[in-house]
């Protein structure tokens, strides 16, 4: 779907749009809370099947909590948004959740990674979350297990 430099790319902007959003409700939980060892950088796109403009409002859960979320009062068909979250080694799930659309159910394929830094910031690995392509509606997401 995204090409390595378009990543990057989208990577680079999302980082800047999280630094100017991060104190105006544009994010979910603390990025430092819960403390843990390592620290996970986690990649995600959403786009509608039919490049229809459906969705309002997406999150990105590990383990269950609410670590990004996005909403607009304008439809989109695609998104892509990283946020990073400390955690302990071991056992992990990613949920990529599409949280409001303008029409429910809706065709989606997501897609995403997760890079892993160590206490000291050393990248540890990069684990790929292939596409899947699912038939959502508000509040259903695509889930992802990993383990490091």
């Amino acid at each position: 779907m995204f090409g390595k430099r378009q990543r990057l790319t989208w990577f680079a902007f999302i980082l800047a749009v999280a630094s100017v959003t991060s104190g105006c409700g544009g994010g979910g939980d603390s990025p430092t809370s819960p403390s843990g060892g390592y620290t996970l950088l986690v990649f995600g796109t959403w786009q509608n099947s039919s490049y229809r403009a459906t969705m309002l409002g997406v999150k990105i859960k590990l383990d269950g909590r609410t670590i990004r979320d996005y909403s607009s009062n304008t439809a989109f068909s695609d998104i892509a948004m990283s946020q990073d979250a400390r955690v302990n080694q071991g056992q992990h799930t990613v949920e990529f959740v599409v949280a409001n659309q303008t029409s429910s159910p809706n065709s989606y394929r997501i897609s995403g990674s997760v890079d892993v830094f160590d206490e000291r910031g050393t990248h540890v690995r990069t684990v790929n979350l292939p596409e899947k392509t699912a038939t959502l509606s508000n509040g259903q997401g695509v889930s992802y297990t990993f383990s490091f």
